[in-house]
């Protein structure tokens, strides 16, 4: 979803739509190993304002994934939600490329996303959001049955206490 920049209002603009679900799960498969489908299209609602300097970007985005539970294994689905707080910046405003910078330049570089020329695609930082909104310890569920055994009978195995009192010491 591309934006043309210099046809923001001062006022700035709202903008509510899908993104391409594909496109998201084609860049999550980008890692080896990864379990986590999104199932539903990302809606983003989201607010651009022109400031001095860049342009505020706010809202949310809001999906649905499936992943397996990281202790039973089962397939669970969850909603997310994450919010977007993103001030877009020109290139040529970079610090220390283009020009001398002062060190508060570079410590508030969080939350700011350059972009080039006249247009920025949004899809790349609402899937960066989505991506990094992720759990990385998998969703909790309530039906959770724990670790799956792999089988035979428990084995009774001394614990550290029963080693120090055979040990003799208390």
């Amino acid at each position: 979803m591309k934006i043309r920049l210099s046809d923001l209002p001062p006022a700035g603009a709202n903008i509510t739509s899908e993104l391409p679900l594909e496109n998201l799960n084609t860049r999550m498969n980008e890692a080896k190993g990864n379990d986590i489908v999104f199932l539903i299209a990302p809606v983003i609602d989201v607010h651009l304002r022109p400031e001095k300097g860049g342009i505020e970007l706010t809202g949310s985005v809001q999906s649905r994934y499936s992943q397996p539970c990281s202790r039973c294994l089962e397939e669970v689905e969850t909603e997310i939600s994450t919010k977007l707080q993103v001030t877009l910046k020109a290139k040529d405003s970079r610090p220390g490329v283009d020009r001398l910078t002062t060190s508060a330049e570079w410590a508030d570089g969080i939350g700011i996303v350059y972009y080039d020329g006249e247009h920025i695609d949004l899809e790349d930082i609402v899937q960066e959001s989505l991506i990094l909104g992720l759990s990385p310890f998998g969703p909790e569920h309530p039906s959770c049955k724990g670790v799956p055994s792999l089988g035979g009978e428990k084995e009774d195995k001394p614990t550290l206490g029963d080693l120090l009192k055979r040990a003799g010491i208390h």
